[in-house]
């Protein structure tokens, strides 16, 4: 009995069998598998004329190209420079030589958040003159984006003593500098009054005060005490102002008060001003 010829498939991969697939009706070679219904189509386990490639084939070819290549020659161009700057300029600012993210000087938590001259900072103060009246001003802000300023005051009035008043002012400042340190401007206005650039006729460290600590002697009542933490500049101006009761030929000069005296009482209003603004 004459049998019709089975169709032959291209066999597995590396079976070296024929690349040729069935054929249509027309004589036109089949492009796809087989389907489940019997007819041919794409899903089948079976590769049709246009079967994938072989790996011997796959091994021979250049690698597929980046999607970078698709992009113009410019634009390649620039992506590069740009990653070559980025790499450059991090290995500069790792080694020191670009200046790096800046931090400002330690704030110690300090804030200005309310008036600096509370009602018990100067506690210690008004016990030393013998107050016998004191209050004080209101604060008068100021913030900016490297610097927030306060600044406010304290007035007392002494005990009467052998026909004479004295009445004492103490000027607070408080400057935090968020920025830039102030340390140095600190060191450098030691020896002036920094309102009038009056020279000083005394200058001494004030110990266990802040960072550093200084009282600004002059050949007037005025005495000033200076304090550096951190970013924050506490100034104290203190100013005593004596009157005699009795006015005529024979009046005398009242003598002044001793303001050296109230070093300590100075020192404890300036702590009582850094609680306050770390609090």
């Amino acid at each position: 009995m004459i049998t019709e010829p089975e169709e032959s498939w291209e066999a597995e991969e590396g079976d070296g069998g024929s690349a040729y697939g069935p054929h249509s009706d027309d004589g036109r070679p089949a492009l796809n598998g087989p389907r489940g219904d019997g007819g041919w189509g794409e899903g089948s386990g079976r590769r049709g004329l246009l079967p994938g490639p072989r790996p011997e084939v796959m091994a021979g070819l250049p690698p597929r190209p980046s999607p970078l290549g698709k992009l113009p020659g410019w634009l390649r161009g620039a992506l590069g420079g740009v990653l070559v700057a980025s790499l450059a300029g991090a290995a500069l600012a790792y080694a020191g030589v670009l200046p790096q993210r800046h931090r400002g000087p330690d704030m110690h938590g300090y804030r200005i958040a309310q008036n600096p001259c509370t009602a018990y900072a100067f506690d210690a103060f008004g016990t030393a003159v013998e107050s016998t009246d004191s209050g004080v001003w209101p604060a008068v802000f100021e913030h900016t984006a490297r610097l927030d300023r306060a600044q406010c005051g304290f007035v007392a009035q002494g005990t009467p003593t052998q026909g004479t008043k004295t009445s004492y002012t103490v000027q607070v400042d408080v400057s935090l500098h968020r920025y830039s340190d102030p340390a140095a401007e600190f060191e450098a206005e030691r020896a002036v009054d920094p309102s009038n650039l009056r020279v000083t006729t005394r200058t001494r460290a004030v110990p266990r005060l802040g960072d550093k600590a200084y009282l600004l002697s002059f050949d007037n009542p005025t005495r000033i005490l200076e304090v550096l933490s951190g970013g924050a500049v506490i100034t104290l101006r203190l100013e005593s102002t004596t009157t005699a009761y009795g006015t005529g030929p024979d009046t005398e000069p009242p003598d002044l008060p001793d303001l050296d005296r109230l070093t300590a009482s100075l020192a404890a209003a300036a702590r009582a001003i850094m609680t306050t603004l770390a609090s």
